[in-house]
């Protein structure tokens, strides 16, 4: 069985794009939506350089970036295939936040 792991980003005060977050060979499994997220949704950027520069993860099976709905308070669960080889994470809110949020982020080691 897979071990599970809790890390945290932080979209900052004014912003709607988390820090970066090293994946470590593991993959994303879900979200941990803070209950003060304004956001109605998410999306995900991807970096082979944790400092690098950010692409938005595209979902070629519906022809957009890949986003996810989300609701205050709630974990979030997310298409593990959608970020399959994902390196470095950003999320992105849908909207400027007016304040510091904080999203848990549940991943799992690579099978």
């Amino acid at each position: 069985m897979a071990k599970t792991y809790y890390d945290t980003v932080t979209i900052a005060s004014g912003e709607s794009q988390s820090n970066g977050l090293p994946l470590g060979g593991r993959e994303l499994c879900g979200l941990t939506i803070p209950a003060t997220i304004t956001g109605g949704s998410v999306t995900f950027l991807n970096s082979d350089d944790l400092d690098g520069t950010y692409s938005t993860v595209y979902d070629p099976e519906n022809e957009a970036d890949y986003s996810v709905n989300i609701a205050a308070g709630k974990y979030i669960p997310v298409d593990i295939t959608k970020l399959a080889g994902a390196s470095n994470i950003k999320v992105a809110s849908d909207t400027t936040e007016g304040g510091a949020r904080t999203i848990g982020i549940s991943t799992k080691d690579l099978t």
